[in-house]
């Protein structure tokens, strides 16, 4: 049995709140044995430091001991010291005593289940990194050579393949990550800045748009793409093709008929299925970049939602929903509803009645208050302060004439600043953006986050709304 094996309260870190901050730290423990291979052990001094050194990296939502007791406004030394308690608890580090010094070592267990685990990991971060597919294609096609015919164009169509479950893969990203934004309804502002900032933006935005939209961008080849496709097909070229998957595929063969049809349907099959694809690869790339906005819009509008303070009725009844949502699901309270008909044919409908004298008198006209129509239009006609003509705007203000601004050179005055900021790097990969983005290899501090320092430089050719 797997348990008489590893112990009963081996997988008990992965059951917790914060189970992914274990599975960090315990990546961070399983590399460090994994740096120098000859070592057995580690001395607790090495151990903590290795821990501590992730509690500076960046701010964690909730962390809880060995007993799931609270331990977030702890210091690092007790969080330190309840982790590495609660890893030799459930067998996943060893500890022994030796010349009155502590040593631990990974569980055999530990090992074999973290190797599993990465493994996993990277061969689901691979598929979503949509490295040179497009590129690749487009490169064997171009200096397409009939000798290797049949083998470039397997490449081909594997590349395409690869492709396609890549763009798939980033779709059903995307609306994890809505799913996990809307249906969290106690998520805090810094859970929202760390899944947008953390999370969202190092899956998705570094991992996939940036290449989706520079180097490897489908639109940027699609079209010679399909015209490279087209020559293969032509009647002077397929004989080719033909001749050179029967010397690779059935060398020594007879050439017979039925293998010559059979050896042309598997190259036309082929050549179709990745023409087929790239024919409609804006439908699968519009239905990513709906979701994209949909994903941001959809967390700009709970960070607004949680950060509402105004004193308007927007605001007030911001405060009164708030506070519906924090009441427990057993608990009873009273809100006055009120029926609400719609207009149809029966609405204006009034039965006739006999001719009845009518008298007629002057109605007086109400005082034109002009201040009070004037801020009515302005509220009624106001622009979203975080769209992206805003966002576009709040740039131009940074920049002021310059052609670059390094993030770290921008003051940040509050957590509205910084989720401005936000919204720059998002909006960066967006075709209304007035702006580009250039990530740097540094990363900085601000505001108690750690974020990828980049480049904010004016697209030259932008006009704007």
């Amino acid at each position: 049995m797997i348990f008489d094996i590893v112990g009963q309260n081996f997988f008990k870190v992965f059951a917790s709140k914060d189970r992914e901050i274990n599975y960090a730290l315990l990546v961070r423990i399983y590399e460090l044995f994994n740096n120098d291979e000859t070592v057995i052990s580690i001395e607790r001094e090495i151990l903590v430091n290795c821990i501590n050194e992730f509690w500076e990296v960046r701010q964690h939502a909730e962390i809880v001991d060995e007993d799931d007791l609270d331990i977030t406004e702890k210091s690092d030394a007790d969080k330190t010291n309840a982790k590495i308690r609660l890893f030799v608890r459930c067998n996943w580090l060893d500890v022994e005593t030796e010349n009155f010094k502590q040593l631990y070592s990974l569980n055999d267990g530990a090992s074999v289940i973290l190797k599993a685990m990465q493994e996993l990991e990277a061969q689901e971060i691979s598929r979503l990194e949509y490295t040179g597919f497009v590129a690749t294609t487009y490169k064997l096609l171009k200096d397409f050579d009939y000798a290797e015919g049949i083998g470039t164009l397997e490449q081909v169509h594997k590349a395409t393949i690869d492709l396609m479950s890549s763009l798939r893969t980033l779709n059903s990203t995307i609306k994890k990550y809505i799913d996990e934004l809307l249906k969290n309804k106690k998520m805090t502002p810094d859970e929202i800045m760390d899944n947008v900032l953390y999370k969202y933006n190092d899956q998705v935005v570094m991992r996939a748009f940036r290449n989706i939209n520079t180097v490897d961008n489908p639109y940027r080849y699609s079209t010679d793409i399909i015209n490279y496709l087209d020559r293969l097909k032509d009647y002077n070229n397929i004989p080719k093709l033909i001749d050179n998957y029967m010397k690779v595929k059935y060398s020594g063969k007879e050439k017979t008929d039925d293998l010559l049809l059979f050896a042309e349907s598997e190259i036309y099959k082929k050549i179709n299925y990745v023409k087929h694809q790239y024919e409609n690869i804006s439908n699968i790339l519009d239905e990513i970049d709906k979701k994209n906005n949909k994903y941001l819009k959809s967390a700009r509008k709970k960070m607004e939602f949680i950060m509402n303070n105004t004193k308007d009725i927007e605001g007030e009844i911001v405060s009164i929903l708030r506070n519906f949502k924090d009441i427990e699901d057993d608990k009873e309270f009273e809100i006055a509803l009120y029926k609400q008909d719609i207009v149809s044919n029966n609405s204006l409908y009034t039965p006739r009645k006999r001719k009845t004298h009518i008298e007629s008198y002057t109605n007086s006209v109400p005082e034109y208050d002009e201040k009070r129509m004037e801020e009515c239009f302005k509220e009624l006609f106001k622009e979203d302060e975080y769209s992206i003509y805003k966002i576009n705007s709040y740039v131009d203000e940074l920049l002021k004439g310059k052609e670059i601004l390094k993030l770290c050179d921008i003051p940040i005055a509050d957590d509205n600043e910084l989720f401005k900021l936000f919204l720059v790097e998002l909006y960066g990969n967006d075709k209304e953006a007035s702006y580009s983005i250039d990530y740097k290899e540094e990363y900085i501090s601000k505001n108690g986050y750690r974020i990828k320092d980049f480049e904010i430089a004016k697209e030259k050719n932008y006009y704007g709304k």
